[in-house]
């Protein structure tokens, strides 16, 4: 009997590691309710394996006692397997109950490994932002300097104020705001940059052209030396003092007669018109259409504030060349010399053929007639219009061949 009575093995298990005292114990509702149910299993196996060794205590207590009494032994005394077997189903209950606090033990083990890597990193990361964040603090920012003393308000300190998270979003929705305005005034400086190369480059290949234009206008005075010697006309340079002031002093048609007298070599100056005889053109028109003719209606003749004068050489006589705006025609004060150059073109009638319509009311649709040449000393000669570069339809019967 004495491998039956045998001392059983006592279960050692492992140590285990007590948690850290900056953690807390991983539990939840599941697992302490699985708890609750263990530690009542537990009690239950106690008080089992206790009630099972007591009764098998008692039976060798009282088959000892048989023994040194000398008395003889029955065989209703050594019936001990039902407890023997009932201590081997508690042994085995409770191998298998420390198998599973082992598993569960490194389950959580495992566990604790995992949150404690956890609370390393996100410590790291913690201490990580706090240097970040400090080193942004000291960070100097010259910009930001600048603005500040441009806008007389402390950015950062403001930054740092914000305590609410609104606060906090609205001042980086500021921030990004500006690096945004930043970024797109630096890709317009960009543009500005390369626009101002380019500007550049164009200017040199301007200056290399103006720089190359007097030897161009070297061989074009070359080239027409010829026939300037066949027009009579001067060579060399010419002052162009004279033809910007007759510009600004000159209506358009003016300026070209102005212009082609000047390049053939005659004496040409500006002088101010004569004086508009208002009275005289309205007593001309009442009695020619019989119809009373106000100032403003007499004053469809008046012509412009400078006119051109023309000396022709070796004859002494002046020619005045005067513009009419309102009929957009040009007439000239000419001995009498220059008054039949062509046929038909006594200068009595305006050659501007679109005076007949806009003016019916002047002699009955006949267009506009001009007063006598003792009266209204400017005619409108065609040939005044060729000089002036107007080339208007002629009227019927006085085709010039």
């Amino acid at each position: 009997l004495s491998p039956l009575f045998s001392p059983l093995p006592l279960i050692n298990p492992a140590p285990l590691r007590p948690y850290p005292h900056h953690m807390a114990k991983p539990a939840s509702s599941k697992k302490a309710s699985n708890a609750s149910a263990s530690s009542s299993i537990d009690n239950e196996f106690v008080s089992a394996y206790l009630q099972t060794s007591s009764s098998l205590m008692a039976k060798l207590e009282a088959l000892t006692e048989t023994l040194r009494s000398g008395a003889a032994v029955k065989a209703s005394d050594l019936n001990v397997s039902s407890d023997l077997l009932q201590l081997k189903r508690l042994n085995r209950a409770a191998l298998m109950d420390a198998a599973s606090c082992e598993a569960d033990l490194e389950a959580a083990k495992r566990d604790t490994d995992e949150k404690r890597l956890q609370l390393a990193n996100l410590l790291y990361e913690k201490e990580h932002l706090l240097r970040e964040i400090q080193m942004a603090k000291e960070l100097e920012c010259k910009e930001l300097e600048a603005l500040e003393e441009a806008e007389g308000e402390t950015i950062v300190t403001k930054l740092n104020s914000s305590k609410t998270p609104a606060e906090h979003s609205a001042n980086l929705a500021a921030l990004t705001g500006c690096l945004e305005k930043r970024r797109s005034l630096k890709r317009t400086l960009a543009d500005v940059e390369s626009s101002k190369v380019r500007k550049i480059q164009e200017n040199l290949k301007k200056a290399d052209f103006l720089s190359s234009l007097p030897h161009h206008l070297q061989q074009l005075s070359e080239a027409s030396e010829p026939l300037r010697k066949y027009m009579k006309l001067s060579s060399g340079n010419v002052d162009r003092s004279k033809y910007s002031d007759a510009r600004l002093l000159l209506s358009k048609p003016l300026y070209v007669v102005f212009c082609n007298l000047t390049s053939a070599g005659e004496d040409v100056s500006t002088v101010p018109a004569s004086p508009f005889p208002g009275a005289t053109v309205r007593s001309h028109f009442e009695a020619l259409n019989g119809d009373a003719f106000n100032a403003d209606e007499c004053d469809v003749l008046k012509p412009h504030p400078h006119s051109v004068a023309w000396k022709p050489a070796g004859d002494g006589s002046v020619v005045v060349f005067n513009y009419v705006p309102d009929l957009e025609i040009l007439t000239c004060e000419c001995p009498l010399s220059l008054k039949n150059l062509f046929p038909s073109d006594s200068g009595s009638l305006t050659p501007n053929a679109s005076n007949h319509h806009a003016f019916p009311k002047y002699n009955a649709g006949r267009g506009v007639v001009f007063p006598p040449a003792s009266l209204y000393p400017a005619r409108p000669y065609v040939w005044a219009q060729w000089v002036g570069g107007m080339h208007f339809c002629v009227r019927e019967g006085t085709r010039v061949e």
